[in-house]
């Protein structure tokens, strides 16, 4: 790694310590390689994008786990390009994993983007804690009745669905990318919900 060179004296192998000034050189290095790296950032997702062009009538299947899995799919609805995101979760158990006040931080990163965001929620806490700020984060909060609980959640956008499972020890999501399917669960699926769920304050 730089801190240590190798001499000989006789037959005798050593192993020496680099002078101090070594460690400025090394630092040096490693600033110009990552001055390098960002130079073709922009010409290696090009490139990238080209070769990821498939047929979309085909469905594309990306699988990760545990709760960056959860992140990395945050991260990726705010890349919509229609500007909405459907989300139908758990959200306490989802809000729980994740960190409330982190989803909350999404929640402002999301509408400073101008996404707007339909939520289908059971009744709890943080539900009533994020629909009293709807018109800073651009949401709308519908709420199914109590007796309906589940361990799992949907995040859809564009042409994308995301499945998790909130299951302890087997927390996964996966992302489906497809228009077809996007639009069944967009404006079949979830319009049906939605219809049946009722605003935070109305009598579910």
């Amino acid at each position: 790694k730089g801190f240590l060179y190798e001499t000989r004296k006789g037959k005798r192998r050593l192993i020496v310590a680099e002078s101090p000034s070594a460690l400025h050189q090394l630092l040096q290095k490693k600033e110009n390689d990552l001055d390098l790296l960002r130079s073709n950032m922009d010409y290696a997702a090009e490139l990238l994008s080209c070769i990821q062009q498939h047929d979309r009538s085909m469905p594309t299947v990306k699988f990760y786990e545990g709760v960056d899995g959860f992140k990395r799919m945050l991260e990726d609805s705010l890349t919509t390009k229609k500007g909405k995101v459907y989300v139908f979760t758990y959200v306490d158990l989802f809000s729980k994993l994740l960190d409330p006040d982190y989803l909350e931080n999404y929640f402002k990163r999301r509408a400073k983007k101008g996404i707007h965001t339909q939520l289908i929620f059971p009744p709890c806490p943080f539900a009533n804690r994020v629909d009293a700020k709807s018109e800073l984060y651009k949401i709308q909060v519908r709420l199914l009745p109590e007796e309906h609980e589940w361990k799992s959640g949907f995040f859809s956008w564009d042409d994308t669905v995301a499945i998790m499972s909130y299951t302890e020890g087997k927390l996964t999501c996966t992302f489906i990318d497809n228009a077809d399917i996007a639009h069944f669960f967009q404006h079949v699926m979830f319009c049906l919900c939605w219809k049946q769920a009722k605003p935070i304050g109305a009598e579910v």
